[in-house]
């Protein structure tokens, strides 16, 4: 839900967090991959006219340096953004080059058919970015997906003999890992994006880009 902002205070909207977000990191692009957005008007006899409109990002912001500093812009994201949620993925430019000439489809997708919301420096390798729908691709993307499940499917039993057990911090730890590994396996079968977030909100956010309005999130 869009807030109000004090009078004299800017609106923290997307251009807002953008303004912030080059001014602060720099970066050579900021794409936009995923949008969510959801609009409300409420009126009655005994209220005046209300319009809501609360919007989420999944951003995909590419930095010079190699370094992963994705935990705080996402820190400084969520600080600077108020009109919805915002997941954004940060990488370097030079590992991007490389996955996509490894053949990776998430990165050439986004690169080719996202929104280009900021850009400082646009590369050629950027816009002749291919990816791989071969036979074997397809095969490794299965493997993988199958050893997550897998993965998730032994979280769960041990979740389940620490609940008997009455070990509840651990069955809890455990629960946590099963989704986490859930979550991990669908995005690498449906975005090719090889996650390494450990945070659930994120990793929801991140499989509403192919599930859609089946995944409900719960906004605090």
């Amino acid at each position: 839900m869009q807030r109000t902002p004090e009078p004299g205070l800017p609106i923290k909207d997307l251009s807002y967090l953008l303004q912030k977000l080059t001014a602060k990191y720099d970066p050579l692009q900021v794409y936009c991959f995923h949008k969510h957005q959801e609009s409300r008007n409420i009126e009655g006899c005994f209220t005046d006219q209300v319009g809501n409109r609360h919007c989420d990002y999944c951003l995909l912001m590419v930095t010079e340096s190699t370094a992963r500093i994705e935990n705080a812009v996402q820190d400084f994201a969520n600080a600077h953004y108020q009109s919805g949620k915002i997941t954004i993925l940060v990488h370097g430019q030079e590992s991007i080059d490389k996955s996509i000439t490894e053949g990776n489809r998430f990165f050439a997708i986004v690169l080719s058919a996202g929104k280009l919301l900021y850009n400082r420096q646009f590369t050629a390798s950027m816009l002749t970015a291919r990816y791989s729908t071969s036979i074997g691709y397809h095969q490794r993307n299965r493997q993988r997906f199958d050893n997550g499940i897998s993965k998730a499917e032994g979280f769960l039993h041990g979740a389940i003999d620490c609940f008997g057990n009455r070990k509840y911090n651990i069955c809890a730890f455990m629960l946590h890992q099963a989704v986490e590994q859930c979550c991990i396996a669908l995005i690498g079968l449906h975005m090719d994006y090889r996650c390494d977030i450990h945070n659930l909100h994120r990793l929801l956010m991140l499989c509403r880009c192919f599930l859609g309005a089946t995944v409900q999130i719960v906004y605090p």
